[in-house]
């Protein structure tokens, strides 16, 4: 049952790749590099409303099942998803903070992929992505504390500030401190190093710790993987954080 759907998942993402490609060339703005954000191997994951058909064993003992798509079913969870997270970004709004802008962001990044999906079952529902606002320039006294090593990553946390309009003033009392740690734990595998990178986030009485950690040989190609997840993160970080 897993294999078969699986395939329709294959099935599934070569339609929405096609779908993907036809919307952008239309609006003038191809960049195929945005398809991955679209669609991933989380396509069999999103997918619902797949239910069996029929299913047998032949009489050489083979195993068989044949399973098919409820695209009913499925547009109405489409339908239900969009509408959760176009109110949860709503609720976001109204609590009025700058990082909140972040997570909104993130959840109108997943309701394109699903207006993708949408097309690919044919139905005429179209969410139309509501786009907020910035809030007013915030300035608070940011404090990074790490190791050069980390550069990318401090640099990755002070852009993303600066795009939900937070900025670095040394003169405001009000701080941000992030601490950035990586430990290591050698393993008994010639060459690989286990490594844990522990990101500390202070923000008044707010105290946010987030650990991720990686297997691999060179330090650098796991401070890399380690970056990937932080930034995944980092909506639901802010959002926390309240600033």
């Amino acid at each position: 049952m897993e294999d078969a759907r699986v395939e329709i998942a294959k099935n599934f993402q070569v339609k929405v790749k096609a779908k993907f490609l036809s919307i952008e060339s239309s609006d003038g703005k191809l960049d195929e590099s945005q398809y991955s954000d679209y669609v991933s191997e989380e396509v069999s994951e999103t997918l619902f409303g797949v239910e069996t058909i029929e299913s047998f064993v032949d009489e050489e003992d083979y195993h068989c099942v044949l399973l098919g798509l409820n695209k009913s079913r499925f547009r109405q969870k489409l339908k239900s998803d969009i509408t959760n997270l176009k109110a949860e970004n709503e609720s976001i709004y109204k609590q009025g903070h700058n990082l909140s802008i972040l997570k909104i962001n993130a959840n109108n990044n997943i309701i394109k992929k699903l207006d993708v999906y949408l097309a690919v079952l044919s139905d005429k529902y179209k969410s139309n992505v509501v786009q907020y606002k910035k809030r007013a320039k915030k300035e608070i006294n940011i404090a990074i504390y790490s190791q050069p090593k980390f550069e990318s990553i401090d640099k990755m946390l002070i852009s993303e500030l600066n795009k939900a309009n937070v900025y670095d003033n040394n003169d405001i009392e009000k701080k941000l401190n992030i601490a950035i740690a990586l430990k290591n734990e050698y393993l008994n595998v010639e060459g690989f190093v286990k490594r844990t990178l522990e990101v500390n986030f202070i923000y008044g009485k707010t105290n946010i710790t987030k650990r991720y950690t990686q297997t691999g040989r060179t330090e650098q190609d796991i401070i890399l993987d380690l970056q990937k997840e932080l930034f995944d993160d980092l909506p639901d970080v802010f959002l926390e954080l309240e600033i």
